[in-house]
């Protein structure tokens, strides 16, 4: 029963995806799906004026012209088959932008579905090219059946394309997902971790979840104009946030959170009111943590480029811990719509960028400052003394009256013993990869299960 429960948790598809939940003629629409607008601009525009178009994005925020992400590239990990060159087409004309360079590369295993605009990845593409419109855009189309299947076709994706920078658009959330993190399991997505990557915390208020619990990624919240204001701006009450209580530990780069667990999201940026026009079938405004993390990858991408320029090398993963270092070093590089400049809470983290200081505040980095030790992510070690200590009252008791210990029992207690401990040592000393030691935990709970194997001693007569 144990393994089936485990592997349940493992194939599990996601439980929820963070997606843009706001069109002008519908209330919502499910993951890989897009609901048509109005056929133009300007009557979208009737319906949302406020709506922000790339210009108005820029001017409020002051996002600089230059850099434009010449030579960078921003992989977009999409679940769902939902680019069409048209739409973006439509999108780019409409608002003067050259044309984009973009690759789809299958990372599915299988033959995909049919290519249909869907609102996740148009917004995701549209918005990453709006901001950095001479990178090139890697749409890696990762459709499979339950996530942990695909890993190693994720990772030949992501090695195929090499990205400066990763975006993450999907979430999946709620108590499996929270127990798949917390004994370890990534669900898939544990390549992500090599790279520099932005990974949205979900809408919905639908709180923690995979793959953003993952100690190497920066989590990205959500912002929203602030009521009753023209320029303010307030924590989006949809965006996911929260403690990783007993799934991973704080990380040294994150010192100004008080808590001994890691907590996200890490920052955040535009995710709700007035929402973002994209074009889709039709055009419609979006709103969702999903439009927040391309907008940071993006960003990400424009520093790089700078770095470039100075002869410095790109910045490294784990993400996270350059921007805390930027935290640290240039506390008015973020704009914290809660407390003060530099501070860290769980609504939105370090807060939303200000673009120009934070792209000279990571451009002039020194190299090799943000790099850190792999994090434990799961809390294996306690299930793992959890699963000995077990075995060992249950060996203790085999010297009540009546009982004996068989052979089979004796192999499955030293086997779950040495397992747990080799599984305690990898997801310390192991390197991004962390479902191996999770593995090696269920291995021994498969054997320590054999532990029933006694008998009763058959008294004598």
């Amino acid at each position: 029963m144990l393994l089936v429960l485990l592997a349940v948790v493992a194939l599990l598809p996601p439980a929820g995806f963070d997606f843009s939940n706001r069109v002008p003629v519908h209330a919502g629409s499910p993951p890989g799906t897009a609901v048509p607008g109005p056929p133009n601009l300007a009557a979208l525009l009737r319906i949302f004026p406020q709506a922000m178009t790339p210009a108005r994005f820029r001017a409020a925020f002051g996002m600089p012209s230059q850099p434009d992400g010449a030579g960078q590239r921003i992989a977009l990990v999409e679940v769902e088959n939902g680019y069409d060159p048209a739409a973006l087409a439509k999108f780019d004309a409409a608002f003067g932008l050259p044309a984009a360079h973009v690759q789809v590369i299958d990372a599915s295993g299988a033959p995909l579905p049919k290519a249909k605009a869907a609102d996740e990845t148009m917004l995701d593409v549209e918005w990453a090219h709006a901001l950095a419109p001479a990178a090139t855009l890697g749409v890696i189309v990762w459709v499979v059946p339950g996530l942990q299947t695909g890993e190693a076709w994720l990772a030949d994706a992501l090695r195929a394309f090499r990205p400066t920078v990763v975006s993450v658009s999907a979430v999946a959330a709620g108590p499996w997902a929270v127990a798949s993190a917390r004994i370890g399991f990534s669900m898939g997505w544990a390549p992500i971790q090599a790279y520099p990557t932005f990974v949205s915390t979900g809408d919905g208020g639908q709180g923690l979840g995979l793959p953003s619990l993952m100690p190497g990624v920066a989590a990205v919240g959500g912002v929203a104009r602030a009521a009753g204001s023209a320029t303010g701006w307030a924590p989006w009450t949809q965006s996911g946030g929260g403690y990783a209580d007993r799934v991973a530990d704080r990380p040294a780069w994150q010192a100004v959170n008080a808590s001994r667990w890691r907590g996200v999201p890490d920052v955040a940026w535009l995710a709700g009111a007035p929402g973002l026009v994209s074009y889709v079938r039709g055009w419609i405004d979006l709103e969702g943590t999903s439009a927040a993390t391309p907008e940071w990858a993006a960003l990400w991408a424009l520093a790089d480029q700078l770095r470039g320029q100075k002869g410095l090398p790109p910045l490294a993963a784990p993400a996270p811990a350059a921007l805390y270092a930027v935290a640290r070093q240039d506390p008015a590089a973020f704009v914290q719509p809660v407390g003060a400049a530099g501070t860290w809470n769980p609504r939105t983290g370090l807060g939303m960028p200000q673009p120009r200081a934070m792209l000279a505040a990571l451009a002039a980095l020194p190299a090799g400052c943000c790099t850190a030790p792999p994090q434990p992510f799961g809390y294996l070690p306690a299930m793992a003394a959890l699963t000995v200590a077990g075995a060992a009252l249950y060996i203790l008791a085999a010297g009540a009256p009546g009982w004996r210990e068989t052979d089979a029992g004796l192999v499955a207690w030293a086997v779950g013993l040495v397992a747990t401990g080799t599984a305690a040592y990898l997801q310390a000393e192991a390197g991004p990869h962390a479902d191996l030691p999770a593995i090696v935990l269920f291995l021994a709970a498969a054997a320590c299960a054999a532990l029933p194997e006694r008998r009763r001693r058959v008294a004598r007569t």
